[in-house]
């Protein structure tokens, strides 16, 4: 049975569900453990049911950002443990066929078509949507860019159709954090999709989702608390806005309740990769390193090629003392990061800390020089002056990050990268103009 309700796709086969939208699948109701390569290649699959889909199709959804893997054995290995997890053997194939030599195919016939989809939404334009929905949380520009084409070609089938517009300014936002767009352009172009997406629907769960992280970004708090409680207050069984009400939360200094919503979030969706990361960074802000190292694990055990959280892990096993393994995972952060701005500034800042000042300047040197031949984040480059000891110029880097408004210093507050400076009277004019600290973060104890 395929079914809509809220706006996600769940399909049901034998005693399985699958989440299309959230990339899930439970037995029994009971959320499987699954790692993220596996699932994609059962929504492909699952999208096109009868349809073939080639080898070379699951590897451009699989492996499309220029992460070096080895496919052939990574694709045998995700639909092995994917054929595990459904009790579907190849020689005796329930759910999965293979086609030798070319590819898989879900056997339609097993699919329980036990009603329509309901609701008026165009059915070419939610595919679409889903593709890019999919393609999104994958967080590199290549995935943006193919993402954005879904939604726009979902815009275009059915413009009166409110998530696409969501979908498109998650990407600006996104590519923003990733600095590939200056913020104040890539913002300003999320800002316009939001728009026209809360025209068609208000009271939009996801739109007002969106619409507070934008607010959270832009370094308004106030009026993006009120866009997630809006959120949460529409669709209470939600996630997402959990998820991300829990970073506010952390930005604003509220630990244990954003502990509280990362948990929760994360027992309603255990194997969501942003899931778990949203808990690795509840508790890294809040300095608990020991359950942040801990989730941290968790989390790159579930998607090992998903950057963040071992960017995070190096963070927190560097703060905890454990020099040699964060060295070895701001390595595996850097290799999965692939020239990211900031993957680049927090890999600088290790080596700086540990004493490989070369490597620190190097990394100084090429976003520098991305600077001066187009847009660049002066952020990872203040990290870099900062793990190397020199606050002078880390602190003029912030200035530059000031004055362009980049959105990672809604977390200025509260980010243990920062605390050399904390008690700098530089520093806590920087927060107090970022107008995000509530009052409970650490700079407020400083004033």
């Amino acid at each position: 049975m395929v079914e809509s309700h809220d706006l996600t796709v769940r399909v049901r086969f034998g005693a399985y569900e699958l989440d299309m939208e959230r990339a899930t699948l439970r037995k029994h109701g009971i959320a499987l453990k699954l790692r993220e390569q596996s699932i994609r290649v059962l929504v492909a699959l699952v999208e096109r049911p009868g349809e073939l889909v080639s080898r070379e199709e699951l590897r451009e959804r699989l492996w499309n950002d220029g992460t070096f893997v080895d496919f052939e054995a990574g694709l045998n290995t995700a639909v092995s443990r994917l054929r595990d997890a459904l009790n579907d053997p190849a020689g005796a194939a329930r759910y999965i066929e293979t086609i030798p030599k070319r590819g898989y195919r879900f056997i339609e016939a097993r699919l329980q078509q036990d009603r329509p989809v309901s609701g008026s939404i165009n059915s070419e334009a939610h595919t679409a949507y889903l593709q890019g929905h999919f393609l999104v949380k994958r967080h590199s520009p290549a995935n943006s860019a193919r993402a954005l084409r879904f939604f726009e070609q979902a815009i275009e089938a059915d413009p009166g159709y409110a998530l696409p517009y969501h979908g498109a300014a998650v990407v600006y936002i996104l590519d923003t954090l990733l600095g590939v767009l200056a913020p104040l352009d890539g913002m300003a172009r999320a800002e316009s999709f939001l728009n026209q997406g809360l025209a068609i629907q208000e009271d939009s769960a996801m739109l007002q989702n969106t619409l507070a992280m934008l607010r959270m970004f832009q370094w308004r708090r106030q009026e993006s608390e009120k866009a997630y409680r809006r959120a949460i207050d529409l669709e209470p069984s939600n996630p997402h806005p959990h998820m991300m009400y829990a970073l506010h939360l952390s930005y604003s200094g509220r630990h244990e309740e954003a502990w509280k919503e990362a948990r929760g979030a994360l027992d309603t969706d255990p194997v969501d990769s942003m899931m778990n990361f949203r808990v690795v960074q509840a508790a890294y802000y809040a300095r608990r390193f020991d359950e942040a190292i801990q989730s941290s694990r968790t989390a790159v055990d579930l998607a090992p090629e998903f950057h963040p959280p071992w960017s995070y892990l190096a963070m927190a096993l560097l703060a905890a003392g454990h020099n040699e393994e964060a060295w070895s995972a701001a390595q595996k952060a850097r290799e999965l990061g692939c020239g990211l701005p900031f993957s680049e500034g927090q890999f600088a800042y290790v080596a700086g800390r540990l004493g490989n000042p070369a490597t620190a300047r190097s990394v100084i040197e090429n976003l520098t020089d991305r600077r001066s031949r187009g847009y660049g984040p002066a952020l990872p480059i203040a990290w870099a002056w900062l793990g190397l000891g020199d606050f002078d110029s880390g602190g003029r880097c912030l200035e530059i990050a000031l004055h362009e408004h980049e959105p990672f210093l809604a977390g200025a507050d509260v980010d243990p990268i920062y605390d050399p400076l904390r008690a700098t009277p530089e520093f806590v004019r920087l927060v107090r103009r970022v107008g995000w600290a509530s009052g409970n973060g650490l700079s407020a104890n400083r004033r």
